[in-house]
């Protein structure tokens, strides 16, 4: 059984009303679609620009870390020489003190 030429036409137009509703369904998700990826866009533009402060962020805690630990040291040197220091005092002041002793001008 072969369909005639004006059969096929009233099928196409049949599936062509029947499938209206779902085009006009798909176009209106063609447009959200679109909406969604200019804001996805958007969101990327706002994400990359919040990764480059966190990455000076970073450079600038490594930085201050770097200074600090810098510091720690100075600190630790200057804590070992003062001691030193005080101790070289401590020896010199015993010195004098056993020589005014010995010159009689303290008690001993």
């Amino acid at each position: 059984m072969m369909l005639a030429h004006d059969d096929l036409l009233a099928i196409s137009q049949l599936f062509d009303e029947k499938l209206m509703p779902i085009n006009q369904r798909l176009d209106s998700m063609d447009v959200r679609l679109g909406s969604m990826d200019k804001r996805l866009d958007s969101m990327d533009k706002r994400f990359d620009s919040v990764e480059n402060r966190i990455g000076i962020l970073e450079f600038k805690q490594n930085r201050t870390t770097k200074k600090l630990d810098d510091l720690a040291f100075s600190m630790q040197v200057f804590e070992r020489n003062t001691r030193h220091d005080i101790h070289i005092l401590q020896d010199e002041m015993e010195t004098v003190i056993e020589v005014l002793k010995q010159q009689n001008l303290i008690a001993q």
